[in-house]
C-alpha cells in the first residue's frame, strides 16, 4: 500500500473495557471474532464467534459483517464496506461495546504471533539486537515497565548475548518464571516465555513480544475427573469461565463442587484432565500463574483479634513486593477498602464488624494484589438474606470491572445474581451448564428450589449427564466456549507444578535472605498484634504462672530447695516445677497452628515456607515462655528460697535457663499437637497425654526399671527434674553437680525441641486444599 510514494500500512486499534491493542494488516484476508481459531480474536460475549472478514482489496481491507450483533459506523448497520482512514466501527453500545479504529500510519508494529488466544492481551513488542539489555520491573526509570502492585520495582532483566537471550531475576519477591519454572538466571530460546506476574514476555526470533493479563483471566477446564478413596467423586467435566462473567457452581448435596474449584485453582489438582488460564497448564505452571488469581475459602482468612487495616497491611506485605514504598501499600490498602465500602471499618476490629462486612474483609486479601480471577467458596454461608444479596451485587460488580469470577453456592436465591451456571448431580456428573437465565426452562422448575428437588428426585445422575451431553445446551455453552474439547482426551496424567513451596525457603542469594526475614518479620508482627488484642486470652496464659507459683509455694518449706533435703519435698517441689513449666510451655502451643489453619494454608499457596510461618510462632512464643518462666521462679522465691551457687552458673539464672528449655522443648511438641489436630477441640484433649507421662516417667514419684526406665528417655519431665535437682544440691547419681551432667541434659532438650519442630515442619508440608475444605 503506498500513498504520494511512501509506504503506508493499514492498522486496525480495538478497544474495549478500557483496553486497546493496535494491529497492522498485512494478510490477504483476516476472520474476525471470538472464536479461538479466528486470525483477530475479540473474546467478548456480544461479538459473533465469526463475526466479520477483512478481505484485502487495492490500498485497502473491505470489512464484510458476518455476526448475529450488527456492527454499526456512525449509528447505521454495515454489511460490506471499504474501510477509510478514519473509520471507526462500534459492535454494541455504551461501556458494552467494542470499537475497530481504521487508520493508516508508519508504526513499526506487526501482528503478533498466537501463541495466546486472548489477542486483546497484546500490547507491543521489542526488538533486541546483541548487546542490548533490558532491564524490567514496576519503577519508571525501566527499559520496560510493567504495572502491578505484585511487581518488584527491578524485577528481571533480559540481555541478548551472542550465543542467545539471557534472562536473570534480579531478587525480585514474587519471581521470574521461564516456561513455568523460576528462575535466577537462563537462557531463553525461541518460543519461550518468561512470566512476570500477570505479564508474558514471547520470543520469536529478535522480537520480544509483550502480553498483559492483568485483567483478563479466562479459565478452562478440560475431561476433570477425580477420585476419592476409589470413589468417583468428579465425573469428566469440562467447563469454562470468561471475564466479565460471574459463573456459579451449584448441585446437590455431595455433587463435588467444592472439588471442582480446588480442581479449577489448582489446590487439588484433578486426578486427570487439564485446566488451562489464559492457554497456559496451571498445573504445570502453578508458580508462574498463581498471582492471577485470589482464592477466598468457605473458611475466614483473616484473623478475627486484628483491626481490618492490620490484617490487610499484613496480607499486603506478604503479597506484595518488599520494596513496595510504605506510602504506596497505604495508598493500595485504601483503594482495596474503598472498592469494598470498607474504608471507615479499617481501623475496628475484625470480630466487632458484621458478618457480610467480615465476608468482604476476607475479599479484600485477595483484592490486595488485583487479581483478574476470583475464585470463591460458598462466600454466603451465614449470611441472612439482605447480606448474601448485598455480596452477590458486589461480585456482579467485580465482575463488570473485567474479572472472572467463579463461586460455590448452595443458595439458590444467590444464583439469580450470576451470569452462567454449572449444576452438579451427584458423583460430580454435569446436569446442566448454561446461562443462568435459561436453567429454570432447561429443567422445567419454576424456581431454583425445585431444580434441587427434580436433580435428587426425577432421574440418575447418569441419566441427567446424559441429557444434557445430548442436549443443544452442550453443544452452545459449552463445546462453543471450548473448541478444543474434543481433541483433549482424558489419558490418566496429570504433571503437576510445585503448588507448595519449599520446606525450607532457598537462602542462596542475599535477596532470598531478605525475602524470608521480610516474611518471619510481617508474620512475627502479626501474630503478637493478635494475642496483644485478644486481652482476655493474653490475661490468662500471664496469670498462670504466678498463679502456680502461689499453688506451689503453700505446699512447700522455705529451705526445700537449699536445705539438708533429706525429707523428699526438694524432688517433689522440683517436679511440679518442670511440670508447671511444661505445661505452660505446651498449653501456649496447642491451639496456635490449628486455629489458623485456613490462612496458613492460603499464605503457603503465595510463597510462605513452613519454616517461614513456624520460625514466627517460636519466636513470639518463646518470648512468652520466657516471661513465664521469670514469674513462676520470681514468685516462687519469695516463699521459697532458691539455691544461690548452680553447678555453670549463678543458681537462680541456672534454675531460670534449665526451667526455659524445658518450657520451649514443650512448645515445640504444642505445635506439632496443633499441627496434626483437626480443631481446637482436638488438640486440647491430646495436651494431657502429652502432660501425664513427664510426670510417670520422671522418676520421682516411681522407681522406673525396664520398659518404663527407657521410656523416661523420651519424658521432658525426667531431663528437666535433674537440671533443676544438680543445681539444688539434690543427692543422688542422677543429680551429680557437674558441668558435663548440666550440658548433656541442656542439649538433650534442645534436641528433642528441634525433633519435635522438624516433625512440625514435615506435617505442615503436607497440609494442602483438602486440609483447607475441611478447616
Amino acid at each position: 500500500m503506498a500513498q504520494d510514494g511512501v509506504s503506508r500500512t493499514l492498522q486496525v486499534t480495538i478497544e474495549s473495557s478500557g483496553r486497546s491493542v493496535t494491529r497492522e494488516l498485512s494478510a490477504a484476508e483476516y476472520t474476525v471474532g471470538r472464536d479461538t481459531a479466528c486470525d483477530i480474536v475479540v473474546d467478548v460475549p456480544f461479538v459473533s464467534r465469526r463475526h466479520a472478514r477483512l478481505i484485502r482489496q487495492d490500498r485497502s481491507y473491505r470489512y464484510v459483517h458476518e455476526g448475529s450483533n450488527p456492527t454499526l459506523l456512525k449509528g447505521a448497520p454495515i454489511v460490506d464496506r471499504v474501510v477509510q482512514d478514519g473509520d471507526e466501527l462500534l459492535v454494541g453500545s455504551g461501556r458494552e461495546s467494542v470499537r475497530f479504529i481504521f487508520r493508516f500510519g508508519t508504526s513499526k508494529q506487526t501482528q503478533a504471533p498466537r501463541d495466546l488466544a486472548d489477542d486483546q492481551t497484546n500490547s507491543g513488542f521489542v526488538d533486541l539486537a546483541v548487546g542490548d539489555k533490558l532491564r524490567i520491573g514496576r519503577e519508571a526509570g525501566n527499559d520496560l515497565v510493567l504495572d502491578s502492585p505484585v511487581i518488584s520495582r527491578r524485577h528481571a532483566a533480559i540481555e541478548r548475548f551472542a550465543d542467545g537471550v539471557h534472562v536473570r531475576d534480579l531478587g525480585s519477591t514474587n519471581g521470574t518464571f521461564l516456561n513455568g519454572n523460576a528462575i535466577t538466571v537462563a537462557v531463553m530460546g525461541e518460543g519461550d516465555s518468561v512470566r512476570i506476574g500477570p505479564y508474558k514476555l514471547l520470543l520469536r526470533g529478535a522480537r520480544l513480544w509483550q502480553y498483559d493479563t492483568s485483567r483478563y483471566a479466562e479459565v478452562r477446564g478440560y475431561h476433570l475427573t477425580r477420585y476419592a478413596g476409589g470413589r468417583l467423586i468428579l465425573d469428566d467435566v469440562s467447563v469454562a469461565a470468561l471475564p466479565g462473567e460471574v459463573t456459579a457452581i451449584a448441585g446437590v448435596s455431595g455433587a463435588g463442587k467444592s472439588t471442582l474449584l480446588s480442581a479449577l485453582n489448582g489446590l487439588v489438582p484433578a486426578d486427570a484432565g487439564t485446566v488451562l488460564i489464559n492457554d497456559e497448564n496451571l498445573y504445570w505452571n502453578y508458580g508462574a500463574l498463581q498471582l492471577l488469581f485470589g482464592y477466598v475459602p468457605q473458611a475466614d482468612i483473616v484473623h478475627r483479634e486484628l483491626a481490618l487495616g492490620d490484617a490487610l497491611r499484613a496480607a499486603a506485605q506478604l503479597r506484595l513486593p518488599i520494596d513496595t514504598p510504605p506510602n504506596e501499600l497505604e495508598g493500595r490498602l485504601d483503594e482495596t477498602l474503598d472498592s469494598l465500602d470498607l474504608l471507615s471499618r479499617k481501623d475496628q476490629q475484625i470480630k466487632k464488624m458484621s458478618g457480610g462486612q467480615q465476608k468482604r474483609a476476607s475479599l479484600a486479601i485477595e483484592l490486595i494484589a488485583r487479581p483478574p480471577l476470583l475464585l470463591l467458596d460458598e462466600p454466603t454461608t451465614g449470611l441472612d438474606p439482605g447480606l448474601r444479596r448485598q455480596l452477590m451485587q458486589l461480585l456482579r460488580q467485580l465482575a463488570a470491572q473485567g474479572r472472572t469470577v467463579l463461586l460455590v453456592t448452595h443458595d439458590p436465591d444467590s444464583l439469580s445474581y450470576s451470569d452462567q451456571l454449572i449444576f452438579l448431580a451427584s458423583g460430580g456428573r454435569v446436569a446442566y451448564m448454561g446461562p443462568t437465565a435459561d436453567a429454570l426452562d432447561y429443567f422445567g422448575a419454576p424456581d431454583f428450589v425445585d431444580v434441587y428437588t427434580r436433580v435428587e428426585q426425577q432421574s440418575t445422575p447418569e441419566d441427567w449427564q446424559f441429557r444434557f451431553r445430548a442436549s443443544t445446551q452442550h453443544r452452545r455453552y459449552l463445546e462453543q466456549r471450548l473448541p478444543e474439547i474434543g481433541t483433549i482426551q482424558v489419558d490418566g496424567t496429570v504433571r503437576r507444578g510445585r503448588v507448595r513451596p519449599p520446606l525450607v525457603p532457598k537462602l542462596e542469594t542475599p535477596a532470598e535472605r531478605r525475602v524470608v526475614l521480610h516474611q518471619v518479620g510481617v508474620l512475627a508482627r502479626r501474630y503478637l498484634k493478635v494475642l496483644l488484642n485478644d486481652r482476655r486470652n493474653l490475661a490468662l496464659l500471664l496469670m498462670q504462672a504466678p498463679v502456680l507459683a502461689l499453688l506451689l509455694a503453700l505446699v512447700s518449706n522455705s529451705d526445700d530447695l537449699t536445705g539438708a533435703q533429706e525429707t523428699g519435698n526438694a524432688k517433689r517441689l522440683l517436679l511440679l516445677l518442670a511440670t508447671c513449666g511444661i505445661w505452660l510451655g505446651t498449653i501456649n502451643a496447642a491451639r496456635e497452628i490449628v486455629k489458623e489453619l485456613p490462612v496458613f494454608i492460603r499464605e503457603q499457596l503465595m510463597g510462605v515456607s513452613p519454616l517461614t510461618y513456624m520460625a514466627s510462632k517460636v519466636v513470639v512464643l518463646s518470648a512468652l515462655s520466657l516471661v513465664q518462666s521469670s514469674m513462676l521462679l520470681l514468685v516462687l522465691g519469695v516463699a521459697v528460697e532458691l539455691p544461690s551457687d548452680g553447678v555453670i552458673l549463678p543458681g537462680p539464672l541456672e534454675m531460670y535457663f534449665s526451667l526455659t528449655l524445658a518450657s520451649l522443648a514443650a512448645m515445640s511438641i504444642g505445635l506439632l499437637v496443633s499441627a496434626l489436630s483437626t480443631s481446637q477441640e482436638r488438640a486440647m484433649t491430646i495436651v494431657p497425654l502429652v502432660l501425664i507421662p513427664q510426670i510417670i516417667f520422671a522418676g520421682v514419684i516411681f522407681d522406673l526399671s525396664g520398659v518404663a526406665d527407657g521410656l523416661s528417655i523420651l519424658s521432658l519431665g525426667r531431663w528437666a527434674v535433674e537440671l533443676l535437682g544438680a543445681t539444688s544440691g539434690v543427692p543422688g547419681g542422677a543429680y551429680a553437680r557437674t558441668a558435663g551432667h548440666q550440658l548433656i541434659r541442656w542439649l538433650i532438650l534442645i534436641a528433642m525441641f528441634v525433633l519435635a519442630s522438624a516433625a512440625t515442619l514435615w506435617v505442615l508440608s503436607r497440609k494442602d486444599g483438602q486440609d483447607l475444605a475441611r478447616a
